[in-house]
This record gives C-alpha cells, structure tokens and sequence, in this order.
C-alpha cells in the first residue's frame, strides 16, 4: 500500500486520540484511523508519531490499558487461590453461615473482609501493612482498606466465636461424573461432568469429573446463554450418532438435566423451561474431512485477537455432515479455526445455530468457546489415547474434597482465618498443580470480561492445567500467561 505524505492537520487527528492506543496496538490502531479518518499511515510511522510525543507503544497487540495493569504485586501468587475460592465457593459458604453476627455488613464487603484476611495472614506477614498495599487491595478488589468495617468484623468474631459446619460445601463438592439430558422427544444423551464430550452411557473416568458447585454454575450460565459450549464430539470419519441425538433432542426441546455421582445416583436436578436452546462443540477436521460436504463457498479467513486468548484465524459456512447410516445427514453451521494463516485449519466447531456473516457474531462464539476450552486442539488426541485406555477398566473414584475441608472451623480470633488460606492453598496443590502460589511475584491485568496473571518461575504445564478448569474472579475468566 502506498501511503499519502502525513500533513500538520492528520498529526493533530493521531495525538487527539492518541489515548486509544493505550487500548489498542499499533496495527488497530492505525485501522481505526484509516476507517474514521481516511488516513492511511504504516505501523513504523505511527509507532515513530507517538514515541515522538513521549506515547511509546510497542509494534504488537497492546495487552491492556495501563490503566488495567498493575506490575510487580508482591504476592500475586494469592490471585490463583482467590479464583480457586469463587470455584469451589469456600467463602461463599462462610458468608451464609457467619453473615448472622453481622447486620452491618454487606455480603459482598463481608466477602471482601474475609478474603482479606485469610490471604493476608497466610502471606505470613503483618496484616495491615501488606492489607493496606494498593497492589493487595487490588487484589482483592478493593479501592481502599475498610479499616472501621475490618475492626467490627474483628471484634464481632472474637466477642462470639462462632464455630461453623461445612457440611453443606462438602456436598456441593461431591463430584459429577455424568451430566444427563433429557428431551421432549424421549431420547437421553449423556455427557461428562466437565462437558467434554457425548458418551454412550454414564462416564466412569475420573479424568472427566467435576465437583457439583462448578458443574451447577458452567451449566447455569449455559442455560442463561441458551447454547451448551461442549469440547469435542468423538467422531472419526462420520459424525457420530451421539452427537446427531444430542442435536435433535435439542431440537425437539430440552426437559431436565441430572447431574449423575460416578455410582449413578442423582445428585441434583434441574428442570429446563428455556427454548431455544442451541449447542457449539469441537471437531477434528483432518479425520473428517472425507465425510464433510460444503454447501456454501468457503469465506476468507478473518483475523481475530484477544489480549487473553492471542491471535486466530477463522471462516465460517454451511456444511453437510455425512453419517455412517446410508443416506443420513445433518446440515449445520461450521467454524474452521487455525493459529497461522498458512497453515491448514487445525480445529473446527459446530454450531447448531445459523451463524450470519458477521464478524462480531462469529468472534462471540468462538470467544465463549475458547473461555471454556482453551487447550482442546492439542487436548483431543490425548484424550482419545486416555479413553482407550481406561474405558473398559474398573476405575476406583476418590473425592479428594473429603479430607481436604474440615467438617468443622472455628474462629475465636482474626488470625483463625489463616485457616481459609491453608485449605485453598492445599486444595490447589491437590487438584491443579502441586507448588505454593502464596509467595510468587507477578503482575496483572484486568480487561473487561477477563484477568490475566503473570507470575515469575511458574512450572512448566501448569499454566495450561491452570486455563483449564475455567475460573472466574468477580465476573471475569482467569487465565494465567
């Protein structure tokens, strides 16, 4: 592209809003110029522009906003356990069981209160000086330290003691190893408690097991979105019959869904109201491609990036998926994803709902898919070599959550809550990976619908471990980079 010789008046146009390159990198942000302001400048260029002006920008994506970045936390590692908290709900339920001694409060600042406390008292050091450290409170998702809020809640616990069973979070701890569908056309289908993928019968791999309070809440905000995000349909050359029932039971209305123990019994029932409800899970092009007729011209692939989740190519169309069954198929909306745009498409998804040819329709989808299956291209062939394996066997199931959570706690003085700290601290080398996050230093950045950490010295794998089991802190999905 040739580009027109830059005067005094597009100068003044690129500082004006030279603020949107704190949001955007150096390529975004010269498509927002050429878009509104027909001003058409190389990346080289305006990166020179900015420096110029003391507004450096690196040439890449922007990760954030600075305003969103908080550098070098001292204890960043506790973030890790803090979104651990919201996933097994371990301060939701002392909220429910100590919110009684204190009418001033609020559940959210008593939240806020207690997590504070726990984290800051695991660190091991003196408790005001590292609560009252922005980058702690920040942490916490505070703005400031609550000190008189913080000094009742300190001389309401010692005035009472309170002593508190778990036995309610123990058993929304119990874990799911099958999630049951039943349809208004009589069928069932069974998928994993993870949501991973479609099993003939109820799933006996612990491998693919969920505790019940995440399973309940990723299947509730499923049912809000009305479209299940699944993982991948087992199918090699055709489309398999579980996938095709699942997408006709859809079809034909979803009725109730069951959250099944791995013994089978029935730990929690929900019944479906919701219409409309549609599926998006992922496919191995490669070992379908002979049984995949397009019905409509392939779509240039369009560039897609997300701070949280890099950069990806995708086309969308309509393709025809054969059957084994003679003459049986289904017509349905496909995405075809790659990381490189020379590279053939390394992974496709297939939505039951019309995708219209509009970028942004396409990125929400695939962005839902990608916040609940980051991994799952380079997951799939090692999780077909697993199932083999361990499919016919008798596998004996242990809830790890058991002797991790006390049936009891008690709490006579403000440093009791330490104990907080420790359960999450063991429950993540248990579950995730097995180091201390407490102590490790790091940085973060918060998006709108998204956290991103960094931390010093992280083991190799466990930043992929960590990005799979989906968590959240306050409304925004976690990942660790």
């Amino acid at each position: 592209m040739i580009h027109k010789k830059l005067d005094s008046k597009d100068k003044i146009i690129i500082l004006r809003n030279k603020k949107k390159a704190a949001s955007l990198g150096v390529r975004e942000f010269a498509d927002f110029l050429s878009k509104k302001y027909n001003i058409d400048i190389s990346k080289s260029t305006l990166h020179s522009i900015l420096k110029k002006h003391h507004f450096s920008l690196a040439p890449g994506p922007k990760i954030a906003s600075r305003r969103y970045q908080i550098k070098d936390i001292k204890p960043c590692g506790l973030m890790l356990l803090y979104a651990l908290d919201e996933y097994i709900g371990l301060s939701e339920h002392l909220i429910e069981e100590l919110k009684v001694y204190f009418p001033k409060l609020s559940k959210q600042i008593l939240k806020r209160i207690i997590l504070l406390e726990s984290l800051c008292f695991l660190s091991g050091k003196d408790f005001k000086e590292n609560a009252k450290a922005q980058g702690f409170l920040r942490l916490m998702s505070l703005r400031y330290f609550p000190g008189p809020k913080i000094d009742y809640f300190n001389n309401k616990i010692m005035e009472n003691s309170p002593t508190i069973g778990t036995e309610r979070l123990r058993k929304s701890l119990e874990l799911v190893a099958t999630c049951k569908f039943y349809f208004k056309n009589g069928r069932v289908s069974y998928c994993d408690g993870k949501l991973t993928t479609f099993w003939e019968e109820p799933c006996k791999i612990d491998k693919f097991f969920l505790p019940l309070a995440p399973a309940q809440k990723i299947v509730s905000q499923m049912l809000a979105n009305k479209t299940f995000i699944l993982g991948y349909t087992k199918s090699f050359g055709y489309l398999s019959l579980l996938a095709s029932d699942f997408i006709k039971g859809l079809e034909s209305g979803l009725k109730n869904i069951e959250f099944l123990a791995p013994g089978g019994k029935c730990l929690k029932r929900i019944e479906v109201t919701t219409e409309g409800i549609g599926a998006c899970f992922g496919y191995y092009p490669k070992i379908m491609a002979k049984t995949l007729v397009f019905l409509q011209r392939t779509k240039k692939f369009k560039r897609f990036f997300w701070p949280e989740l890099g950069e990806f190519f995708a086309s969308h169309s309509l393709i025809k998926f054969l059957q084994a069954k003679k003459g049986s198929s289904l017509s349905l909306h496909s995405i075809l994803i790659k990381k490189d745009k020379k590279i053939l498409p390394g992974w496709g998804l297939i939505s039951t709902k019309i995708l219209p040819d509009k970028k942004e329709i396409v990125a929400s989808l695939l962005k839902q898919y990608l916040y609940n299956w980051p991994n799952t291209e380079e997951n799939f062939l090692k999780d077909m070599e697993y199932i083999d394996k361990f499919l016919f066997k008798d596998l004996v199931t242990k809830n790890p959550f058991e002797k991790l959570v006390p049936k009891r706690l008690k709490f006579s003085q403000p440093i009791d809550f330490v104990r907080v700290g420790q359960i999450l601290s063991i429950i993540f080398k248990e579950i995730v990976w097995g180091w201390e996050p407490k102590d490790k230093r790091g940085s973060l950045v918060k998006g709108k619908n998204y956290i991103i950490i960094r931390l010093a010295q992280v083991p190799q794998g466990l930043k992929k471990k960590f990005n799979e089991f989906n968590f959240y802190a306050d409304g925004k999905r976690v990942f660790l980079a």
